[in-house]
């Protein structure tokens, strides 16, 4: 089980030592991300993940880029609706340096207004190829639809308008309100020495004396909302995105909803995938999984498909789905279902970039499970009964979202909801 250090300043330090490496991945997390935003300063916390590569009070970007290559490790960085994540992976000698770099970004970045300026013509140009990927759009669209007018719908990209408006103050006050010890954590996982880690991250994560720092804002809870929409794109295929209502990151059955995703479309051999694709040729690809966040998640499918294929493809989707409901699953699929769960979670940890973000996901946002062995044991202590009530508390007719992007219009996207709406109520 990993350990936690709190330093002076009340930032948490988690790690796990991890035997027979020669590397060690860093991670700073700060709890923000498009879910604190607004309309109006929208794709602002991914704008900052940016700009922390910008430039320092002592290096210039250029010179953060020397000091990371130096290494020959790998530094990235990832926003998302809850969280930004600034990381890096080393070998244990460069531990110490590595710290220094990654502090420095993190505590001491100017926001250079020329500099930001620059990065804002960059990320409109990513914002761009973002608006050319169909399976990023229907994603978007499908959490515009299920959290329609909560900050949880918007894109952590932002839009060109919102990005293009950011102020220099603005981004500098965003940046002081959540950039504080108890909104943000460090963890590292792999081969280092523990009372140096300690040591070294007293010495480089000493905060900087901020002018001002206003107290992260809370957060109105969102709700689920049962609709549709779609976005016209003249594409060969349609996407398709669907989700039920789900659970949060912390809910006592997590792994019951995860084990449903599975066996309904996670896997090769799984119902979706066989019926949809292998047994009637109507997509490619088709996937299905728990997405969870704080306060609340989604069971999402998402496929894409033909226009001539849509109408048979949705048909054959809440066939599928129905049958489940009526009949469940058979005890030899449960058992694969939880072979599979188990086995892909224990791949999931193998490396120690992968253990650094496990750590740092539970520690942020609080799941109950801390380590591989607890996590496998409520694996273990999986039941059918659960799995069955998962299934009926999770598919309802009237408790779904469908987002559809593609060479199709209002008329035909309210069509198939109501279509799939209708065999969801067949026999219940």
């Amino acid at each position: 089980m990993h350990k936690k250090h709190i330093l002076s300043n009340q930032l948490p330090i988690v790690y796990q030592e991890m035997a027979g490496y020669q590397s060690v991945s860093v991670g700073i997390w700060i709890k923000v991300g498009s879910i604190n935003e607004t309309a109006h300063n929208n794709g602002i916390s991914h704008f900052i993940e940016h700009m922390l590569f910008k430039g320092t009070e002592k290096r210039d970007a250029k010179q953060i880029a020397y000091d990371i290559d130096r290494f020959g490790g790998e530094i990235n960085a990832f926003t998302t609706r809850e969280c930004i994540c600034v990381y890096a992976k080393v070998l244990s000698k460069d531990l110490k340096d590595m710290l220094e770099v990654l502090s420095d970004m993190v505590l001491h970045s100017r926001f250079d207004a020329s500099i930001m300026s620059v990065e804002k013509g960059i990320v409109m140009d990513e914002i761009s190829m973002y608006e050319d990927s169909p399976e990023d759009l229907v994603d978007d669209l499908s959490m515009q639809v299920a959290f329609s007018k909560h900050a949880l719908s918007l894109p952590v990209l932002g839009l060109k308008e919102t990005v293009s408006k950011l102020t220099q103050k603005q981004v500098i006050d965003y940046y002081h309100q959540y950039f504080v010890p108890e909104n943000m954590l460090v963890s590292v996982a792999g081969h280092f020495d523990e009372n140096q880690l300690f040591e070294w991250s007293e010495t480089f994560f000493n905060f900087p004396q901020r002018q001002h720092s206003l107290k992260p804002k809370e957060i109105d809870q969102p709700k689920h909302c049962y609709e549709a929409a779609h976005l016209y794109k003249d594409n060969e295929q349609i996407q398709v995105s669907i989700d039920f209502k789900g659970l949060p990151y912390h809910d006592d059955h997590d792994y019951d909803l995860m084990l449903f995703a599975s066996l309904l479309g996670g896997t090769n051999s799984s119902r979706l995938f066989q019926s949809l694709r292998e047994e009637k040729g109507l997509v490619y690809a088709i996937d299905t999984s728990a997405v969870f966040y704080e306060t609340l998640g989604t069971l999402n499918i998402s496929f894409g498909v033909s226009k001539e294929n849509m109408e048979s493809a949705i048909e054959t989707l809440a066939k599928e789905l129905r049958k489940l409901v009526i009949s469940g699953v058979s005890e030899e699929e449960f058992k694969a279902a939880k072979s599979h769960l188990k086995g892909s979670t224990i791949l999931s940890l193998e490396a120690t970039d992968d253990y650094m973000d496990f750590i740092g996901h539970v520690e942020l946002f609080g799941q109950k499970e801390k380590d591989i062995e607890a996590i496998i044991e409520k694996i273990d202590h999986l039941n059918l009964d659960d799995c069955r009530s998962m299934i009926h508390k999770t598919i309802k007719s009237q408790q779904f979202s469908m987002a559809i992007v593609g060479d199709i219009d209002e008329k035909s996207t309210k069509k198939y909801y109501q279509k799939m709406k209708m065999i969801l109520d067949e026999n219940r």
